[in-house]
């Protein structure tokens, strides 16, 4: 095993846990995290896991205290990730209690 191997997240006992949690997450929730990155991913599903929730699409047409909100929680580049992909379309965003759990 080289030096730098040693640092690899995956040789950790968290990492091992990050990797198995990973392979428990939802169709959904992995796209979510293509879509938006890893920590904007999580913070959605942390925040609304279990509820529905709609954006406006992206361009926006006008500012919207809903996208206002997400774009504050999870920053503007994943909020407009998020409306390019999902805007006015009415998601579920997954619970994810079996990786959750995991982590």
């Amino acid at each position: 095993m080289d030096q730098l191997s040693l640092f690899d997240p995956a040789h950790t006992p968290s990492g091992r846990a990050v990797n198995e949690a990973a392979g428990e997450l939802p169709r959904l929730a992995r796209e979510l995290v293509e879509v938006m990155g890893m920590p904007a991913a999580m913070q959605l599903i942390h925040e609304f896991g279990g509820r529905r929730l709609i954006v406006p699409g992206w361009p926006l047409k006008r500012r919207s205290s809903r996208f206002q909100f997400l774009e504050d929680m999870v920053g503007a580049q994943a909020a407009q990730a998020f409306a390019q992909r999902w805007g006015n379309i009415e998601i579920q965003v997954p619970l994810c209690k079996t990786a959750m759990q995991l982590v």
